[in-house]
């Protein structure tokens, strides 16, 4: 007799320590209602943003109001409308407000204060949805109105409902778009579980105050109607060998953000062959349709987010089966705020986990949300640890199966078995069939047929339990014990052993010595939906459409406007492909537009190791304004999206535009923390160093293992003068990127500020020690023999650097200032200043030095069509017009010399040198009277009494012509 497969497999070979409680919905004390240039400060930050109406109000938050600031805001815990005045800081509580400067200036009872449970810092997966007709609603609203769905509750449910309401009603009826009322009834709705219509509600609160983005939360897709585990007891258990097996496989043995000893062996290996048992008789002959395969490189978290939502949210129903193996490190955060465990994807930087990682929270939204309505569920976890990911060190031990135990504490036929005990690691080695993990390697030749049980003729959970635990305890000399999670039906098979499975090649066993190096260093392998060759497909119009389609992704074409777009291949698409299929191809699309941006901000990440232009930015924005076109809407997208735009607005030194986009981003995605290192960049560029360190100080509490906002906050430091603090921030920063050399560079160079020379040279030694082709410590240690008298090494250190880098604009000066102090080589420097300019024409320290280099030569006219060029570019530089004004009045030139005198005048019109020049060159066109007022202001704002006698002595001299003339 057949034995088809009847339970869920997800099996998953994740190197994962602990994971932290999901985030904890709670409910706010209040929010803004108006506001005129006040702050809000979240608990959990240094930096406060600029408040908006909308903006909701937790416990621990403050509003800070200036000189010129108020706010309104509702206070549920005192059921009040309360208003701020000027200069106060108001911290809530959650029974009590702290004023802790300026006062209170009105308050207001409100007899309705009513708000939903919400989460500070939504988890990166959340979606939300800016309309309640979404793109995603299955069916949209119930065709009922809200008053029948309420006749439909129980009766006592019923009463509470209506009797909640009708306050609330009766003051909409008065005052339908007042935000407070609108979200108390959103509230009550929530309550009784009436999720579609409060989400109706919650969009009218986000039309009212556009700025409430926390309401976004609570617009969400309202599920199609499915049977779950909890209504089997009344509907009947559903027949598994009716349905359907989707698979789910992601596995990686390579990253691209760690380093190659952190690579794992064999989990891609892992992954194919599993897949090949599920595609075997024996496993089930699962279609490849069925099933989604993501290796190393494609493993990215787009891919594999997408492929979660695609292969295991949208198709599997209560009598189907799933599949999911995920091979893969794994870590724990260590931010104080964040204990979340995160899947390390192909493309996750350790810098910042939030931004870049797969948070296992995701894994336990999918099964507590998205499986429930799948008959039964198996999973097998492949734990290995490698004990630190990037700078982030696990000192408990590997403790993802405790986390994995935790996600699979679910109602129903919930069933898994876990590699390893939480204090052990997985071991990987090519004894196992040529190269796999030992657990993995005994749980297919278990599933194979070895782990059949003699006396049932199958293959249930508890024998492919006794079976794997017994062989791997056996291969690793009980280094490694697999564990046993969840339940299953003991009469459950696994696998159909009449039909034919795999070829595993066979065990060779390890030596006792050998199992200490033979920890296993796993990632993860990527999904990816299975589809055919264009060859092979029938020559009609969806086919050549999905041609088009894949043709278009694997060349990058993949903005809307670019020609022969995927979006163009997409839209014919849509016409022809049932809802399921056509949102497999969105979702491709959607990931390869989202990996592109991940790319755009793992570079950002580096920090100025590679720095980014405007460009780059505005690219990153680009792709996810183009993702967004595609469902479903996402938060971290749009706040990654903001980003992008704000900080390629800081290259165009639009601070208030940047500030202003930043914020949105941080209001959108509170952990991100990109925003934040951003916004200090924008307060940075405007010298306001406060809030920059304040900026700075966020992203450091946010991604602590980041080294990209030390080295920023070193330079807030350094500007302010604290130089101690300044080299303690690039040492942490060293610390946790020593293989970035923009680091020791920077730390050099306030070193040499601080004329400690020694250390400098070290700190510029150690960067190229890391980056041997970079030019700038070459400069840098060429400046520091200029200034010892080592006047060789000093050249050819800066020789040296611009072999490195032809473009450094900064050694080629450098060298030319060095060549200018030797008389017989002044014709060297000149050429060196004149190459910079060709590449750079703004370059003004080589403008500077050439246009004085050709004064002294006495090329007058050489010097004067220099200065002139600085004075264009830099109409504010005063010494400038002095010098050309000087130039020209030796050219005799009075005119356009008092020109540019009077130029500079407007611009520092006290300026004794100023007006003595201005007084010599009327002196010589006989202006007595204009020379007389001149010097009258020089020798006012004289600095020191030489300028003084020097000033009345052509001051008295002027006099004396004036009388001889007879002029009084």
């Amino acid at each position: 007799m057949s034995r088809a497969i009847v339970a869920a497999m997800i099996v998953a070979t994740v190197v994962m320590p602990a994971q932290a409680d999901p985030q904890q919905k709670e409910r706010p004390v209040g929010f803004v209602l108006k506001t005129t240039d006040a702050e809000l400060r979240r608990s959990n930050s240094s930096l406060p943003l600029t408040a908006r109406p909308g903006d909701v109000l937790f416990a621990g938050d403050a509003l800070l109001s200036g000189r010129e600031a108020s706010a309104t805001f509702i206070y549920c815990p005192e059921s009040a409308s309360e208003v701020v005045g000027p200069n106060a800081e108001v911290i809530f509580d959650i029974k009590r407000l702290r004023i802790k400067s300026g006062e209170i200036t009105s308050k207001t009872p409100l007899s309705i204060c009513l708000l939903p449970e919400l989460e500070r810092s939504p988890g990166a997966d959340e979606p939300f949805y800016t309309s309640a007709r979404t793109r995603e609603f299955k069916g949209g609203l119930p065709t009922a109105d809200l008053n029948a769905r309420i006749q439909a509750l129980p009766e006592e449910q019923k009463r509470a409902i209506l009797n909640d309401l009708e306050p609330i009603e009766k003051a909409l009826t008065a005052n339908p778009r007042d935000p407070r009322l609108l979200i108390g009834k959103g509230a009550v709705l929530q309550k009784y579980n009436l999720n579609a219509d409060a989400a109706e509600v919650f969009r009218n609160v986000s039309d009212v105050l556009p700025n409430s983005v926390w309401t976004r939360q609570l617009v969400h897709v309202v599920p199609q109607a499915s049977p779950s585990r909890d209504t089997q007891a009344a509907t009947g258990t559903p027949d598994l060998r009716s349905g359907k097996t989707y698979a789910l496989l992601v596995g990686i043995s390579n990253y691209q953000k760690l380093l190659r000893e952190q690579f794992l062996q064999f989990a891609d290996r892992d992954a194919n062959t599993f897949y090949e048992h599920l595609q075997s008789g024996r496993g089930g002959s699962v279609p490849e349709d069925n099933m989604g395969l993501l290796l190393n490189d494609k493993a990215t978290t787009a891919k594999v987010r997408d492929n979660i939502r695609q292969l295991l949210r949208n198709r599997a129903s209560i009598h189907d089966t799933v599949v999911l193996f995920i091979a893969a490190h794994g870590i724990v955060s260590d931010t104080p705020d964040d204990k979340d465990a995160y899947i390390v994807t192909y493309d996750t930087d350790p810098q910042d986990l939030r931004s870049t990682a797969l948070p296992m929270a995701e894994l336990e939204r999918v099964m507590d949300e998205d499986l429930e309505h799948v008959g039964r569920v198996l999973i097998f976890i492949d734990v290995c640890h490698a004990g630190n990911i990037g700078t982030i060190v696990d000192k408990k031990g590997n403790r993802v199966n405790a986390i994995v135990a935790k996600v699979l504490e679910r109602k129903g036929q919930v069933f898994g078995l876990l590699a390893s005990q939480p204090d052990q690691y997985s071991i990987e080695a090519p004894n196992f069939g040529g190269g796999h993990g030992a657990f993995t390697y005994f749980l297919l030749r278990g599933l194979n047929g070895e782990a059949e049980n003699p006396s049932t003729g199958v293959i249930g959970p508890n024998d492919i339990f006794r079976y794997v635990l017994n062989k791997v305890e056996e291969a690793t000399d009980s280094q490694q014990s697999p564990e046993k999670t969840g339940f299953l039906s003991s009469d459950a098979s696994l696998v159909d052993l009449d039909k034919a499975g795999i070829q595993l090649p066979p065990y060779t066993p390890l030596k006792r010595e050998e199992l200490p190096g033979l920890r296993r260093n796993r990632n993860i392998r990527a999904l990816q939906v299975s589809r055919e060759p264009v060859a092979q497909r029938k020559v009609n119009r969806v086919n050549r459409n999905l041609a088009l389609l894949d043709d278009a992704l694997d060349a990058g074409r993949i903005l809307p406007e670019t020609p022969q777009s995927a979006f163009s291949s997409l839209q014919q698409l849509e016409k022809d492909l049932q809802p399921r299929e056509f949102a497999i191809e969105q979702g491709r699309l959607r990931s390869a537009l989202e990996d592109k941006a991940q790319q755009i901000l793992l570079r950002y990440l580096e920090g100025d190791q590679i720095p980014q232009t405007r460009d780059d930015f505005l690219s990153g924005a680009l792709y996810l304004e183009a993702a967004e076109l595609l469902p479903p809407d996402s938060r971290v997208i749009e706040s990654k999206k903001e980003f992008f735009r704000g900080r390629a607005l800081i290259f165009d030194k639009r601070y208030q535009d940047a500030v202003a986009t930043l914020e949105l981003a941080a209001r959108l995605d509170p952990r991100g923390a990109y925003s934040y290192n951003a916004l200090g960049i924008a307060y940075l560029e405007q010298a306001n160093y406060d809030r920059a360190k304040l900026a700075f100080r966020d992203a450091t509490q946010l991604a602590p293992h980041w080294a990209y906002p030390w080295h920023n906050l070193a330079l807030a430091y350094t500007e302010t003068g604290n130089y101690d603090l300044a080299i303690s921030a690039y040492q942490e920063g060293m610390r946790l990127a020593p293989q970035y050399s923009y680091l020791p560079y920077n730390l050099g160079l306030v070193y040499q500020r601080l004329n400690r020379r020694d250390e400098a040279k070290a700190a510029y030694r150690k960067a190229l020690a890391l980056s041997s082709n970079l030019g700038e410590p070459y400069n840098a240690l060429g400046l520091l023999s200029a200034l010892s008298g080592h006047f060789a090494e000093a050249e050819r250190l800066y020789r040296e650097a611009l072999a490195k880098n032809p473009d450094l604009l900064a050694a080629r000066h450098n060298l030319a200032m060095l060549l200018s102090g030797e008389p017989d080589r002044i014709s060297e420097a000149i050429e060196l200043w004149k190459a910079n300019l060709v590449r750079s024409p703004a370059y003004l320290p080589s403008r500077l030095s050439l246009a004085e280099s050709l004064d002294k030569q006495h090329k007058t006219a050489d010097a004067i069509t220099e200065y002139q060029a600085i004075v264009k570019s830099k109409p504010d530089y005063v010494a400038a017009r002095r010098a050309l004004a000087g130039l020209l009045t030796r050219e005799k030139r009075y005119g356009p010399a008092l020109d540019q005198i009077n130029e500079a005048l407007k611009r520092s019109p006290r300026n004794p040198e100023l007006n003595e020049q201005a007084g010599d060159v009327e002196s010589e066109l006989n202006h007595t009277t204009e020379a007389s007022a001149f010097y009258q202001i020089a020798l006012q704002n004289a600095i020191d009494s030489k300028m003084r006698r020097r000033i009345r002595a052509k001051s008295k001299n002027v006099s004396m012509r004036r009388a001889t003339a007879g002029v009084f």
